[in-house]
């Protein structure tokens, strides 16, 4: 673990912003959606041999995305990851179906 968290650190330096790249239009506002985020990151962690993955399950009342790290050189297990629940909240565009996630 002591590997990883170094490789975090130096990479967590590198970090860009995430800009905010789309519109809400319900609320007439602008946010960094997950591929932004992931684009202000993702070349500082493959640069200090951190792996990314971020698997989706299906649950009760919508998605869980699970974030996992590894660090590629040492081959230590996998390590950090976050689950962050994303609730159904009715049909239609704008609601996490699990079977869309999957496609």
């Amino acid at each position: 673990m002591k590997e990883i968290a170094s490789a975090l650190v130096k990479a967590q330096k590198e970090f860009g912003p995430a800009l905010k790249s789309s519109t809400n239009p319900a609320f007439r506002s602008r946010y960094a959606d997950l591929s932004a985020c992931v684009e202000a990151v993702i070349d500082a962690l493959n640069n200090n041999d951190i792996f990314m993955m971020q698997p989706t399950h299906e649950c009760d009342n919508g998605v869980i995305v699970e974030t996992i790290f590894a660090n590629v050189r040492t081959k230590e297990a996998p390590w950090g990851y976050k689950k962050n629940g994303m609730p159904r909240m009715r049909p239609g565009p704008n609601s996490i179906h699990p079977h869309e996630v999957n496609k």
